[in-house]
């Protein structure tokens, strides 16, 4: 059976591609339109490869394993965005978290995801700056994306 991922901007079917995947088209096709605003930040999809890149690569040198989940502990920002396709892009899925929440509470949630790695705004910014590159995008959009509670 054939699984429907999402629409190309033509409207037709994008068959069994990854989220990563599909923001690489994005790029390739246009790097410097916006691809995100944030208050007075604006990221192209050029910047949003480099910076996904970046923590991807930092992911998979501090050993990640396909499918693995990881905690996302960043508030609704361009920061979450990029670490979100950072990790579907290092072929981790990601356990988003609500730092409005209590600790007691998103430690619980990272323990039930079994998450060994939590992604935090310093984080983000530390493998940012690093600016290593990424791997590319992984094939396929069969992997574990994602854990919600």
């Amino acid at each position: 059976m054939e699984r429907t991922v999402g629409l190309d901007p033509s409207g037709e079917a994008a068959r069994n591609l990854s989220v990563p995947t599909l923001v690489a088209e994005q790029i390739a096709t246009m790097p410097d339109a916006v691809a995100i605003e944030d208050g007075d930040r604006t990221l192209s999809y050029a910047e949003l490869d480099r910076a996904s890149a970046a923590i991807a690569a930092t992911l998979l040198a501090a050993g990640v394993a396909p499918g693995e989940p990881i905690a996302v502990d960043l508030p609704r920002s361009w920061q979450a965005v990029c670490a979100l396709v950072g990790v579907l892009r290092a072929g981790a899925a990601y356990v988003p978290l609500d730092p409005a929440h209590p600790p007691q509470r998103r430690r619980a949630l990272v323990e039930l995801a079994g998450a060994r790695t939590t992604l935090e705004p310093r984080d983000v910014e530390r493998a940012i700056a690093a600016g290593e590159t990424g791997p590319e995008p992984p094939e396929g959009g069969d992997r574990l994306a994602y854990v919600l509670f």
